[in-house]
């Protein structure tokens, strides 16, 4: 039973004890003339007895419901007031008092002190409110807050009605007060992780959705979130199917038999899958899910869904980075191993000229001869000298310091050039190593000269290193549709 009802049962016993009181003094009335007509005393005894039984147990009922009423208003920190409007005096129970923080022993005027302790802001609406109640316009029923003489604010709800009506308008107000400023302050801090959630979910594009079963069948709810990500309109009601079919389709298997693994056996799942959107944008999406079962019954699957496209964009190009870096690792690699050798070759060619011309006293006395071994020293020098460029060429590459120069250059002289140092390695082989002029070759082309010398080089080098047995032929042209000189 609530306060409100307890309340009203009393004064309906009330009223009840008065009505009975009428009716006894009306009964003893008519005792009393059928007495005199009649002369039976008797009568009028027995009648007395029966009336003041019945009114005995009415007050009897009446003082149960009253205290029935403290006992459940109490419990609930319920205070009770009673306002008679006709003399204006106000009665406060000791749980009002408590309350508004007003001692047992304090004689001031209640009202004033109510008003005093309502907060100026709410105080208007709560007593044109109680205005409108004493009128007999409408039940009061008002939140307001107060502040406490120790200085606490409380939340506070209040309601109620008029008794003993004359005219329409009550001559008695009798109202209760109880104290909810927890539940107000649960409601605001629900209310502030809720907005919370919103806005990180708009900032993360995470929304939240629920697959509820409703009867025998199921009805899909989608955050605003949600629909923003599938650029739906804000009133548009998906459902299982039309959710699938946003999905790509070589998705949509995947995230059915998600679903269904979930409703059927309560696997929950986590899934980035590609969708379209309304507008016909191709994104990616992660779907989480899990279900939620009464005994053994899906009742529902609740989950979130992110817009991850830019994560997975930036996935797959680290993966792509990560392919090229390990190529070019791969690359340097056998680079690296490459010029290894081909540092060793030259090396111990000059190496072992320098200790010839150090050691044979034959050869430095020899003109030709000496001149050789000091012409396969230069040789094999220079050789080594454009390594050593392309090594520092890979390495200004990779930190994208390699500038390209383009001028005038004679072709013909680089390879030439790039023929002679080579020579006395090819004779060293016994291959023959000569150039061919296969159409007329221009005195000049614009080319970086350095880069031409290190690609003519490693061309020629690469063909006397790997023939065994014959001759290396170098062969100059100029391409008819481009103007190109080939090698």
């Amino acid at each position: 039973m609530s306060d409100t009802s307890g309340h009203a049962e009393v004064e309906a016993l009330r009223e009840r004890v008065r009505v009975l009181e009428r009716m006894n003094e009306a009964m003893m009335d008519r005792i009393e003339r059928s007495v005199d007509s009649a002369g039976s005393a008797y009568a009028m005894f027995e009648a007395n007895i029966m009336m003041q039984k019945a009114v005995r147990e009415r007050t009897r009922e009446a003082e149960l419901a009253a205290e029935r009423l403290k006992i459940a208003t109490d419990a609930a920190s319920v205070g009770i007031w009673e306002l008679d409007v006709t003399t204006g005096e106000l009665q406060w129970d000791s749980t009002m008092r408590a309350l508004y923080g007003l001692p047992e022993d304090a004689t001031v005027s209640l009202y004033e002190h109510w008003r005093h302790t309502v907060l100026d802001e709410d105080l208007p609406g709560a007593e044109s409110l109680l205005q409108r109640a004493i009128q007999g316009i409408a039940e009061f029923n008002s939140r307001f807050r107060i502040q406490r003489p120790d200085g606490q604010v409380r939340h506070i709800r209040a309601f109620a009605r008029g008794t003993d009506l004359y005219q329409g308008r009550p001559r008695r107000m009798i109202g209760a007060n109880y104290d909810i400023t927890d539940q107000v302050e649960r409601q605001t801090e629900l209310r502030r992780t809720n907005d919370t959630l919103l806005h990180t979910g708009r900032i993360s594009r995470t929304g939240g959705w629920v697959l509820e079963r409703v009867g025998e069948g199921w009805v899909l709810h989608w955050t605003d979130v949600v629909r923003r990500i599938f650029e739906v309109a804000d009133d548009f009601q998906p459902s299982l199917e039309s959710a699938i079919d946003f999905y790509a389709p070589e998705a949509r298997p995947l995230i059915a038999s998600a679903v269904d693994e979930a409703m059927e056996h309560g696997r929950p799942f986590d899934l980035i899958l590609p969708f379209v959107t309304a507008t016909g944008t191709p994104r990616w999406g992660r779907a989480m899910g899990e279900a939620v079962f009464n005994g053994e019954h899906c009742i529902r699957v609740a989950g979130a869904f992110q817009d991850v496209t830019d994560q997975h964009r930036t996935r797959l190009e680290l993966e792509k980075a990560i392919c090229r870096a390990e190529a070019a690792s791969a690359a340097k690699s056998e680079f690296l191993a490459n010029m290894s050798h081909e540092i060793r070759t030259p090396m111990t060619a000059i190496v072992g000229y320098a200790d010839i011309l150090e050691c044979d006293a034959e050869v430095r006395e020899d003109e030709d001869r000496l001149r050789d071994a000091l012409r396969t020293i230069r040789t094999n020098a220079t050789h080594l000298l454009h390594i050593i460029n392309d090594i520092l060429d890979v390495s200004k590459i990779e930190a994208g310091r390699l500038e390209i120069e383009r001028i005038d250059s004679n072709p013909i002289r680089l390879v030439s050039q790039v023929i002679n140092g080579l020579t006395p390695l090819a004779r060293g082989k016994g291959i023959d190593l000569s150039m061919t002029l296969d159409t007329p070759i221009p005195v000049s082309i614009r080319t970086d000269p350095t880069r031409f010398t290190q690609v003519v080089s490693n061309l020629i080098g690469n063909a006397v290193k790997f023939t065994e047995v014959g001759s290396v032929r170098v062969h100059l042209a100029m391409s008819s549709d481009d103007e190109r000189l080939r090698v």
